[in-house]
């Protein structure tokens, strides 16, 4: 992907991807399942907590779509229980 190239809605992509490239329309960057949810996994995988700078890593890494203002707000309303910890990126 090119990184100059604006992001379009419904993009997918590793956060960290995402949000450095152009957003002209404003879209949400949103990580799925939402990231804060996956931190107890990935501590768990590792056997350790995490620090603040490595949560950084993480969330960098983590899968995301690109959403409009009001479906950013609908989703985080949705539980995502369906995602298993295959979907979480690896440390």
């Amino acid at each position: 992907m090119t990184p100059n190239k604006p992001i379009e809605i419904y993009e997918v992509g590793a956060y960290g991807e995402l949000t450095a490239r152009p957003n002209p329309e404003g879209l949400e960057i949103v990580t799925v399942p939402d990231f804060d949810e996956m931190i107890p996994t990935i501590e768990k995988r590792l056997g350790r907590q995490l620090t603040a700078i490595q949560i950084e890593q993480e969330r960098q890494s983590a899968p995301a779509i690109a959403l409009t203002k009001e479906e950013a707000e609908k989703d985080a309303t949705r539980p995502f229980e369906h995602v298993t910890s295959e979907f979480i990126p690896s440390a």
